[in-house]
């Protein structure tokens, strides 16, 4: 429900005003991060290309390929394993029967056609970024109050997915259909944000209603629309848990590897910092969604709709500011990077 121009226009001009500040300082962030990136990608030293894999299992029955395996699974252990006993990097095999044979089947990188640039990923973050926020500047309708942005969600699905590729890219995670399925989930996570604030929506404008009318039967729609709310913001957390969990779990792994396979430098700092920040501030967005659907949702006192626009306005000023720090932290610490590898 759109809410009504005549509502306490000062207030609705003050509050636009102020966001507009923030989203024009954003623009001008971006704009120079953007400006600065490509600076940099144009008088790199060498090519950033990145190759991804495919993991397959292959299959065989040929002396030399199992004697050359099992050798490798000896080196491996010796190499790397902080107590052999433990056999922490014990490679996979599969041996398996087809008609009496004996296959012994290894799980094996396979180099794919496919390739990225993580450079060229970040150029498009930060230019949607700067479109968008600087629509949101400009844009003389632009009425955050008024309740869900789609335009915002949308900003957000066309880069979110992209900044986890470069996350997970920065620490060798490179292979294809990881990066297909994590990126495509986080897609989806984004998308099923704006059904959230749809709902939350929703349960304002039956909150304001039931005000109005004091009737037994709104009151029971009020309370099955909580119940949806939090069904789906449950849901929203479980695949927010999923993506993240799993990008810190290969993280960390890696990071044990580097260590324990006889490589004293360890994972680069700037590569912990882009998964640590970057974490905290995509798990920032989800807090800022439970905070508002916990004011919503409360039954100490009926809301006013000024109260509902107020709302809506502090959570778009919340989201602007969590959406710059994670690109430019992001841009930073990919930066850092870069020149850490002498790549600038």
């Amino acid at each position: 429900m759109a809410y009504d121009d005549n509502d306490e226009p000062s207030a609705r001009c003050h509050t636009n005003g102020g966001l507009r500040i923030v989203d024009g300082i954003s623009t001008g962030l971006s704009t120079i991060g953007l400006v600065y990136s490509t600076y940099l990608l144009f008088n790199s030293k060498t090519s950033t290309n990145t190759k991804m894999y495919s993991e397959q299992m292959i299959f065989e029955t040929d002396y030399d390929f199992v004697t050359a395996s099992d050798e490798l699974r000896k080196q491996t252990i010796h190499a790397c394993s902080a107590n052999p006993l433990q056999d922490d990097y014990r490679m996979y095999f599969n041996d398996q029967e087809w008609g009496n044979v004996v296959y012994r089947g290894i799980p094996l990188p396979i180099e794919s056609v496919f390739s990225f640039d993580p450079w060229y990923l970040l150029q498009w973050v930060l230019t949607t970024s700067v479109l968008f926020q600087c629509a949101r500047t400009t844009f003389p309708n632009y009425r955050p109050e008024d309740g869900p942005d789609a335009w915002r969600w949308v900003e957000y699905a066309l880069t979110s997915p992209l900044q986890i590729v470069i996350i997970c890219s920065s620490f060798y995670m490179r292979e294809l259909y990881f990066l297909f399925l994590i990126a495509g989930l986080q897609g989806a996570l984004v998308t099923m944000g704006y059904g959230i604030e749809l709902q939350i929506q929703l349960v304002c404008d039956t909150q304001l209603e039931h005000s109005r009318k004091q009737t037994t039967c709104t009151t029971c729609t009020v309370i099955l629309d909580v119940v949806k709310l939090y069904l789906s913001f449950f849901a929203a957390s479980i695949f927010h848990i999923i993506i993240w969990g799993v990008i810190l779990c290969k993280f960390f792994a890696q990071d044990h590897a580097f260590t324990d396979c006889q490589d004293s430098s360890g994972m680069p700092w700037f590569v912990r910092f882009i998964v640590i920040f970057e974490c905290c501030l995509f798990t920032a967005f989800g807090l800022v969604m439970f905070v508002q659907i916990v004011y919503v949702t409360t039954t100490s006192h009926q809301k006013t709709q000024q109260q509902h626009m107020s709302m809506w306005w502090y959570v778009a000023l919340a989201y602007s500011i969590l959406s710059i720090t994670a690109k430019l932290g992001l841009e930073y610490g990919f930066i850092g990077l870069m020149y850490m590898l002498a790549f600038i």
